[in-house]
């Protein structure tokens, strides 16, 4: 029989299956990169057109985001398209992205990735699949994997980066699609953003909460409604800050921790860059041989990256900051075709990031009846239905950027 190209979910996620099962065979201690690239290979050589979104396993729907803009893989060999998702898809994923992906896998199963990345499949699954031996019959092609023209590896400083060329005409469209589904499917999906940072705002007005001996209470009361923003599979970014703060002899160095980090006369990537390090210390100091409800375990890690720091930032000053995500931002920039550079160019990501938002919040700004839409709805009558947008549409510009890189896939939306 010839080869040919997937055209439906069902023998996609059985060629996953397989070759996962397989990888898992020869390898009982499998690497999760290598496990992630083995399941993905096949997911991007498949026909999405004539495949319904709701059929897509999670790593489906990213490839489908991933080679929407990159035609040169369906040329590709399999070996080369491994080879590529090695090098321009692997280093963009976030932990928390590769276990929800892999997770979704039937070989692998939910919960079936431990913390330390140890990863027990699924054994009905597994018992099904590893002994089969069925060929590969996805049509791949026969290049080899060349290497994008590198960026230059210049360091900029975001000042000096304009708005993209034609930026208001690059985002009319999204704005239009993101305005006909904001009063239904954006505000029951992303509405817990405007809620945390109320939350937030109302228990922690001002530094003077940075109390050491109630420090996690009060930490834990303020964040009590920040959902995935802070947890997710194998990121414990919250409860390890809570641990940390609970301890009474390491609540003070988070407490001087937090204060820096919040201190707006310093440079954003200088404190940024010293609230990770200097975390990652008191993590490393109270460590015991086993863990406890105070002590962190042998192969515990402080959890704290520049996600989380731009949380806690955006919720102690939300009209200065933005929820960071890297993988967010370049399938937003990828989508919409944004002439900037890619954040490993600028001198700091955070900072990087930030300017870019600022340059999408001011066309978005400029959209009366969306600005009007917004304050309808957050005009801070009510706590949990229409709380206070503290942000000044700082969380409307994030809210938008994260919509048109994720919720436009998942609906399967066209944006003319």
């Amino acid at each position: 029989m010839a080869n040919i190209t997937p055209t439906s979910a069902e023998n996609i996620s059985q060629r996953i299956n397989i070759d996962v099962a397989h990888y898992i065979n020869e390898h009982p201690k499998p690497n999760v990169d290598e496990l992630l690239l083995v399941a993905a290979a096949p997911a991007a050589h498949a026909d999405y057109s004539k495949i319904s979104l709701k059929e897509m396993r999670r790593i489906m729907i990213a490839m489908k985001i991933f080679v929407k803009h990159r035609s040169r893989y369906k040329n590709y060999s399999k070996k080369a398209t491994i080879e590529g998702l090695r090098n321009e898809w692997i280093p963009e994923l976030e932990d928390e992205e590769k276990a929800y992906l892999l997770e979704d896998i039937k070989v692998i199963g939910k919960d079936a990735i431990g913390d330390d990345w140890t990863i027990t499949p699924d054994k009905t699954w597994f018992e099904k699949f590893a002994p089969l031996n069925t060929l590969d019959r996805t049509q791949y092609g026969t290049q080899v994997y060349k290497k994008p023209a590198a960026a230059k590896k210049v360091k900029i400083k975001v000042e000096t980066v304009k708005p993209d060329t034609n930026l208001e005409e690059k985002l009319a469209p999204y704005i239009k699609w993101y305005k006909g589904i904001f009063d239904n499917y954006i505000y029951d999906h992303e509405h817990y953003k405007w809620v945390a940072i109320d939350t937030f705002q109302k228990r922690i007005p001002d530094l003077s909460e940075f109390d050491k001996d109630t420090l996690e209470t009060t930490l834990a009361e303020a964040l009590s409604k920040s959902a995935n923003l802070l947890s997710a599979p194998h990121y414990y970014a919250q409860s390890t800050l809570l641990k940390a703060s609970k301890n009474k002899i390491a609540s003070d160095d988070v407490k001087s921790a937090l204060l820096m980090l919040y201190n707006e006369e310093l440079p954003l990537a200088e404190r940024a860059d010293k609230f990770i390090s200097q975390f990652k210390e008191i993590v490393d100091a109270h460590r015991g041989p086993e863990k406890t409800d105070e002590t962190f375990g042998p192969k515990d890690t402080s959890q704290q990256d520049m996600h989380a720091v731009s949380v806690y930032l955006s919720f102690m000053y939300p009209d200065k900051h933005f929820f960071y995500k890297e993988s967010m931002w370049s399938r937003f920039q990828d989508t919409v075709g944004l002439g900037y550079p890619l954040l490993n160019a600028y001198e700091h990501k955070l900072v990087g990031f930030e300017g870019l938002c600022r340059h999408i919040r001011s066309i978005l700004m400029a959209d009366k009846e969306l600005i009007e839409m917004h304050d309808k709805i957050y005009d801070g009558s009510d706590s949990e239905n229409h709380p206070k947008d503290y942000s000044n549409y700082n969380l409307l510009t994030q809210d938008f950027i994260y919509a048109v890189a994720v919720h436009l896939e998942i609906l399967g939306d066209n944006v003319e």
